[in-house]
């Protein structure tokens, strides 16, 4: 008979069928509930004339602004997805929306909830 050492004698433990099981299910699951979370990336229809910097802002739970993100720039008269990071909201988050020009004047600054950016489908059109 095999001896083993008194802290590796547990270990067929690890490999019941219940175990087996959950370490199989792991990581599939965490990859389905990261994968459900919505979010989107930003599509940003620039109706002004000149460029723009947009920058995302994320209201905390205590209703202060997080440090600006900034997701790119968009040519004036363009529509452009941001490739930035995803944002991933909740419908009771809100975030800031601003656009910045190359002078550093903000020409647009909205907040918008979760719920109105999937309802939108991420489109955030800046006026002329």
């Amino acid at each position: 008979m095999i001896k083993f050492h008194k802290c590796l004698r547990n270990i067929p433990l690890l490999f019941t069928p219940f175990n087996r099981l959950l370490l199989f299910l792991t990581p599939s699951l965490i990859i389905i509930f990261t994968a459900c979370e919505p979010g989107g990336w930003p599509i940003i229809e620039n109706q002004y004339h000149k460029e723009v910097d947009i920058y995302i802002i994320q209201f905390n739970n205590k209703g202060e602004l997080s440090e600006p993100i900034y997701y790119g720039k968009v040519p004036g008269q363009a529509i452009k997805k941001l490739d930035g990071s995803v944002i991933v909201t909740y419908p009771s988050k809100i975030f800031r929306i601003e656009a910045i020009d190359n002078a550093g004047e903000k020409i647009f600054s909205k907040d918008f909830s979760g719920y109105e950016l999937e309802e939108m489908k991420w489109k955030i059109t800046i006026p002329p």
